[in-house]
């Protein structure tokens, strides 16, 4: 009779930037335990980041509350597993509430000064830190194509970051596209405009100003159906944000913008 496999519980952040610079701890997990099967609880918006994975076998969502009803649930659907491993990132004492045979946990006053995934490296002790990866589906790169619906080359633009002072000015946005547009070497280039949902404010004098070789991917896609999309990229350009961190994790070549 074979033993049952090894399980590892992620608990990871709720925003998008973070998960995904977090997101080398699976296949860090993956190296040091082969056959694990890995869950992940994290917030709603990045939980669809984690469907690529083969190891990962089970996304918890924690919906916010006000209450800490969130942590109850998760207990009570973690108690039961005896887990072999559990990376808690969002360094909170959950993971001495259940049964596992090694426990790391991210202490945020540890890792002052250090970049997130310099920070996982730490909390693993591994080095080099695992770089982060997001690997598509297949429904994600149908639901990008949909979204596309015609050949490249592409050029991505996220005009919008969550945080006004990581948003470069929407004129300059728009400025921006129509430069690059001109350009001789991006003759036959279209543009997709991507950010999500309550963005499009932000992101439409962007569209506007790419004119007919502008596709709106403004609130089109979940996370890992950007994902998909900025997988088609040749260029991707954007804020200080989530999206940037997500074109790089998924070898986009990208420039990010930091600062007003």
């Amino acid at each position: 009779m074979s033993r049952p496999a090894p399980q590892a519980l992620l608990i990871t952040s709720s925003r998008i930037g973070d998960a995904v610079l977090f997101s080398g701890v699976i296949d860090a997990l993956m190296r040091e335990t082969p056959g694990v099967e890995i869950t992940v609880a994290c917030g709603p918006i990045s939980a669809p980041l984690f469907r690529g994975f083969e190891a990962v076998k089970h996304v918890w969502i924690m919906r916010p509350d006000s209450r800490g009803g969130r942590w109850w649930n998760l207990w009570r659907k973690a108690w039961p597993v005896p887990w072999d491993s559990v990376v808690d990132l969002r360094g909170s004492a959950f993971a001495w509430t259940v049964r596992a045979r090694r426990r790391r946990i991210h202490n945020p006053r540890q890792t002052v000064g250090l970049h997130r995934v310099e920070a996982l490296g730490r909390v693993l002790g591994v080095s080099p830190p695992p770089a982060p990866r997001i690997p598509s589906d297949a429904a994600a790169r149908a639901a990008a194509q949909a979204v596309l619906g015609r050949p490249g080359p592409w050029l991505a633009l996220a005009p919008v970051a969550a945080s006004a002072d990581k948003t470069w000015p929407a004129e300059r946005w728009a400025e921006l596209a129509q430069r690059l547009l001109a350009r001789p070497e991006l003759a036959g280039w279209s543009v997709a405009v991507i950010a999500g949902p309550g963005e499009r404010a932000g992101a439409e004098p962007t569209l506007a100003a790419a004119g007919t070789r502008g596709v709106d991917a403004i609130d089109r896609l979940d996370v890992l159906g950007a994902a998909a999309l900025l997988e088609q990229a040749s260029l991707f350009i954007g804020n200080d944000s989530g999206m940037a961190h997500l074109s790089a994790a998924v070898g986009a070549p990208t420039l990010a913008l930091f600062g007003p």
